[in-house]
């Protein structure tokens, strides 16, 4: 089997960049490999966001398959569709350029849009869900799937899929490569990749899955490899623009860790352990030893920028305790940062 490519940022970012290595759901008393999330991931990251708005003209034609290059201008579009774009898909196609290749698909009930090459992709609408399927020479099947769950948790809905891929295609727990890093600019996801083969050949498959108004948005991404690395390009290369360009109207602030942003003071004194740590909105932060150490922090896991070393973490009402060298270290919560902001 070839080796995987790991998908995104969707997951180019979440898996490219981070070097995926596997992590538990939960904490287990052990340290875990992280990943090497330098500071040039974080300038990436961060482009990424900017990136994401670098999409071509979107138009409400989209969602019935016509883009604004077929249909030659956003008002001939909206003619053949009976419809134009709303104000919000509007605000957002003035910050796209236009493309004769890529068009945008506009999915305004859900509040995403996304970039797509029609060329090579077919748009298959089911309610909350939306396939991407590509259409040219492959092996197997092929597709981007994008489908908002209303009413649920993000790391529950990539729990059911990774199950139902297990029973589907037989894929053993220890081959799934589970990680978490940044959905849409300053939100926070979780990932999984896997490999397998099938009826159509050696697959990868790639998920994302993150909190998102009032229930959770979700990404697969399933490549089946070919002996053709020109064909097997192209394909890849339409794939993960739609997860890489895909941005949203309005995305309202996390919950799902409201509860861990703030300053935490050790709560003993010892000289050869770190005495605070600190934790901003943005899911960066600090743990202070006699230097300041850059971390990012998940769901149970604080990963230094520069090194890539994790540290495990859980937090009880205000209680924050730290897994340190297998000794589980308590710090209080002092305050909450006012702006997020800690010097660096």
């Amino acid at each position: 089997m070839k080796k995987m490519r790991l998908c995104s940022i969707g997951l180019a970012i979440v898996c490219a960049l981070t070097a995926c290595t596997s992590q538990g759901t939960g904490v287990n008393g052990s340290k875990t490999a992280g990943q090497d999330r330098t500071a040039a991931s974080a300038e990436a990251q961060d482009s990424a966001g900017q990136g994401q708005s670098a999409a071509p003209a979107g138009t409400q034609e989209a969602v019935t398959g016509q883009t604004a290059a077929e249909a030659g201008t956003k008002e001939e579009a909206a003619q053949d569709t009976g419809a134009g774009m709303s104000s919000a898909a509007e605000t957002a196609g003035s910050r796209i350029p236009h493309s004769s290749v890529y068009g945008t698909y506009v999915n305004e009930e859900n509040g995403w849009y996304a970039q797509y090459e029609p060329a090579l992709l077919t748009v298959k609408e089911e309610k909350d869900d939306v396939t991407f399927l590509y259409k040219g020479e492959a092996s197997g099947e092929n597709y981007v799937e994008i489908r908002y769950v209303p009413g649920k948790e993000a790391r529950e809905v990539l729990t059911a899929e990774l199950e139902q891929l297990q029973e589907e295609k037989g894929v053993e727990d220890n081959a799934i490569i589970r990680d978490e890093w940044y959905f849409f600019e300053n939100t926070w996801g979780y990932t999984a990749s896997a490999e397998y083969s099938d009826d159509g050949g050696d697959a990868t498959v790639c998920y994302q899955s993150a909190e998102y108004n009032g229930g959770v948005i979700l990404t697969k991404l399933l490549e089946h490899m070919t002996d053709e690395s020109v064909l097997e390009r192209e394909m890849d290369v339409a794939l993960r623009k739609i997860v890489e360009t895909l941005a949203f109207y309005h995305y309202d602030a996390q919950t799902e860790f409201s509860y861990v942003p703030g300053t935490y003071l050790r709560t003993e004194s010892d000289g050869d352990a770190a005495d605070k740590i600190i934790l901003k909105k943005d899911h960066t932060g600090s743990i202070i030893f006699q230097d300041q150490i850059p971390v990012y922090w998940g769901s149970y896991l604080l990963t230094e920028k520069n090194t890539g070393r994790t540290y495990e973490y859980t937090i009880e009402g205000e209680m924050l305790m730290l897994n340190l060298d297998d000794q589980w270290i308590e710090f209080e919560k002092t305050e909450s940062p006012e702006d997020g902001s800690i010097p660096e």
